[in-house]
């Protein structure tokens, strides 16, 4: 067997992508740079309001599996996801907590229509 290192061409497009700590996203998928660092961008759809884009690094992902942009849509809107500002986060700044997509203390969503 040989150690010689295989490239593979570079993918950008609709994935499902697993993540360290169990989680999987959804959504389009990109290479990019940040601080001199490769890192995954991940634009997930979400239903109803604009998409949002994460990024992660190499090492927590452990597996991209390619897909349709029907399909990543699909995932995308089935999995729990929970924006990465929780409600605490914003206390001091009453009206961020009303304009924010956040989740309070117990798992629910809160925005506009729901002020803490």
């Amino acid at each position: 067997m040989s150690n010689d290192k295989v490239d593979t061409p570079e993918y950008e497009g609709w994935a499902i992508v697993e993540l360290l700590g169990h989680r999987r996203r959804a959504g389009e998928i990109r290479e990019c740079t940040i601080a001199g660092k490769p890192m995954l961008a991940i634009t997930i759809p979400r239903k109803g309001k604009d998409p949002i884009t994460q990024y992660y690094s190499g090492e927590a992902v452990y597996g991209i599996t390619p897909c349709t942009e029907e399909t990543a849509t699909a995932v995308a809107h089935s999995l729990h996801w929970a924006p990465p500002v929780h409600v605490y986060d914003l206390l001091n700044d009453r009206s961020a907590v009303e304009e924010a997509d956040v989740v309070d203390d117990q798992g629910g969503r809160r925005g506009k229509r729901d002020p803490v």
